[in-house]
């Protein structure tokens, strides 16, 4: 019988660690242009219609630092990943599952992503739900549902049980923090 599943290598793997890297970049970047024009623009006008020290000013201010450390943050993040990623700093191991949790609740997450605006979109995507591996060497991956949607690591939920053993990449310097994981019953890792 041929042997249908998808071929994974070092460079595959390294490929999809170099676009994971460069997601925070983009998306943070997308976000602190507008933003700071806006809020810029806010600030500017709250100057000139009060004072530089009034309460609006100040308050328009601290939010476009605060937003900007934010942003900058998540940049210097994915600049960090996308560096280990392109210098090959990563391994690849098989791991053993020892406990598995599909489409966990997590409050936190639903406090902060459910979109009053939208209930019914909110409630179809479930942006506050995790994956949650946990392994026989101690490591423990979690990822959020809806940002992995139709990708390897949902499917990876989907179909995997206790004592299956998973492929899992990690970046040497934190080897005990999984960044991505795949299923050999639809990969089929080659060194």
């Amino acid at each position: 019988m041929k042997d249908e599943r998808e071929i994974l290598t070092r460079d595959i793997i390294q490929q999809k660690l170099i676009r994971e890297a460069k997601r925070p970049i983009i998306g943070a970047t997308l976000l602190l242009i507008p933003v700071s024009i806006v809020f810029g623009l806010m600030y500017l006008l709250a100057c000139v219609t009060t004072s530089p020290t009034s309460f609006p000013s100040i308050f328009l201010l601290v939010a476009l630092v605060g937003f900007a450390i934010i942003c900058g943050i998540d940049i210097i993040r994915g600049t960090i990943h996308l560096g280990k990623a392109r210098r090959g700093e990563f391994s690849i191991g098989e791991e053993n599952l020892i406990k598995m949790e599909d489409f966990k609740f997590s409050f936190w997450q639903f406090f902060l992503r459910f979109d009053i605006r939208f209930p019914i979109s909110s409630l179809i995507h479930r942006p506050y739900f995790n994956h949650v591996f946990e392994f026989q060497s101690g490591k423990k991956f979690i990822v959020n549902a809806a940002e992995y949607k139709e990708t390897h690591v949902n499917t990876a939920a989907q179909i995997s049980h206790i004592g299956n053993k998973l492929i899992v990449v990690s970046y040497n310097n934190t080897p005990e923090h999984i960044v991505m994981l795949f299923s050999p019953k639809i990969y089929n890792y080659k060194a």
